[in-house]
């Protein structure tokens, strides 16, 4: 009987190291409005997302208004789908926010070097 739980012990132990580790990842989008590096244009950038994320609220498509409305373009022709990323992915500030927003949730705006955001979160896989 002891050399079966250790035998299950041993087991285990080589089954864990075999599967490894699956990391938490998002899919999010985002909406992207540039900024030049004034007070004048930051401020004007901030107004048009907070109307942009009043019109979501308001049942507004996230997506239509990404295609309409963001900046990035690699993801805004996209309805501001980025797909699922990992950490380290992105810049801080942006990552932080999007790792920590629920499922179906919108950020508020987040300035980062590209200019400011809303991000939305469409899914969270967990460490796995």
């Amino acid at each position: 009987m002891r050399d079966i739980l250790i035998f299950l012990v041993l087991s285990r132990r080589t089954y864990k190291d075999s599967l490894g580790e699956i990391k938490e990842t998002v899919d999010i989008s985002h909406i992207l409005k540039q900024i030049k590096p004034s007070q004048e244009s930051k401020s004007e950038a901030k107004e048009k997302l907070l109307k942009i994320k009043d019109m979501v609220n308001n049942g507004e498509s996230f997506e239509e208004l990404a295609k309409r409305y963001s900046q990035d373009p690699g993801s805004g022709s996209r309805g501001g789908d980025l797909g699922f990323t990992k950490r380290g992915d992105f810049v801080k500030e942006f990552e932080e926010v999007a790792f920590a927003l629920n499922e179906g949730e919108l950020s508020g705006i987040v300035e980062t070097q590209f200019g400011f955001h809303i991000i939305k979160l469409i899914e969270k896989r967990g460490e796995k």
